[in-house]
């Protein structure tokens, strides 16, 4: 068995894993955030009016976000077949 070193009486691979485990958890927090945000802002027919499409405000207002979107609801829900 190795001995590594200690912090706080854990070992700090251990440490290093609960950290990662917690910034994953926050991120996953915030991609469900992201999308309830983006799906009220699509849902306000009179902030998107003078765009084309949703998208297009996207773009405009923040870059390919559309991609971003599909990508975070596939990494929340990665069973779902239908990611709209």
């Amino acid at each position: 068995m190795t001995n590594y070193p200690q912090q706080h009486g854990k070992p700090l691979p251990h440490l290093l894993l609960e950290q990662c485990e917690t910034i994953i958890e926050e991120e996953l927090e915030n991609l469900q955030k992201l999308l309830r945000a983006m799906k009220i802002i699509e849902q306000m027919k009179d902030h998107t009016d003078h765009y084309d499409e949703y998208n297009a405000l996207c773009c405009e207002q923040w870059g390919r976000v559309e991609t971003l979107a599909a990508t975070a609801k596939t990494i929340l829900n990665p069973n779902r077949k239908d990611t709209q």
